[in-house]
């Protein structure tokens, strides 16, 4: 004989479900951790074509770089409480029924450790060749274009065409002026990125993809 349930059967059963889902959730998040989670803007700062973005929640806490649209600047409004989703390279910033897809990240190690490991050597520092142009510079920061190839030990696309963030100072004048410089990536540890020419090396503060208003690497000049 088949057993009937209860009306507590019925409610114990939707309580699971419900814990379930938020515990699959959870589960979710934590195997994709770019799945999608609430984050607070903490830093919005423009830079040429780009909006420098820093965001904090309880599962990520991440700086990027998006295009600094209107929409972008309304979506990611220092102190907006946004919805971040995976989308694309670098992600979405959702806030009522505006988007911003983000195109570039200032937060390289931990990106990188967020990438499946390659089986290489820990002693072994890839490097590579990388050529560009200065595209923008402030008293901050300077945008390079150009090729990077290294930049897909992280995620970025395109190296052929991709833009460095690097610091405008002292330990960068050298490889801003001379428009070539190894790129060396470090599959651990602090700062994966750095460009070197001559004895100080200039760490790469971030990646991202050109946007619109960002000169060619061709037609720019040091």
């Amino acid at each position: 004989m088949a057993i009937r349930p209860g009306r507590w059967h019925v409610a114990l059963l939707a309580t699971l479900a419900v814990g379930g889902a938020g515990a699959c959730e959870t589960l979710n998040f934590r195997l994709n951790p770019f799945a999608g989670t609430e984050v607070r803007v903490t830093e919005v700062e423009r830079v040429g074509p780009y909006l420098f973005t820093a965001v904090h929640g309880t599962q990520l806490d991440l700086s990027f770089a998006v295009p600094g649209t209107e929409t972008c600047a309304r979506v990611l409004e220092p102190g907006a409480d946004v919805r971040y989703e995976k989308s694309g390279n670098f992600g979405r910033f959702g806030r009522g029924d505006e988007e911003c897809s983000a195109v570039g990240t200032l937060s390289l190690a931990q990106w990188r450790d967020r990438q499946p490991r390659r089986r290489t050597s820990e002693s072994v520092i890839p490097r590579s060749t990388a050529r560009y142009a200065v595209a923008y510079r402030d008293a901050r920061f300077v945008l390079l274009r150009g090729r990077f190839a290294l930049a897909s030990r992280v995620g970025v696309p395109a190296g052929f065409d991709v833009v460095a963030i690097v610091p405008a100072d002292e330990s960068c004048a050298g490889v801003v002026a001379s428009g070539q410089a190894s790129l060396e990536f470090r599959p651990a540890g602090r700062d994966p990125f750095r460009l070197l020419s001559g004895r100080t090396p200039c760490v790469v503060q971030g990646f991202a993809l050109p946007v619109e208003g960002l000169p060619n690497a061709s037609a720019a000049a040091p």
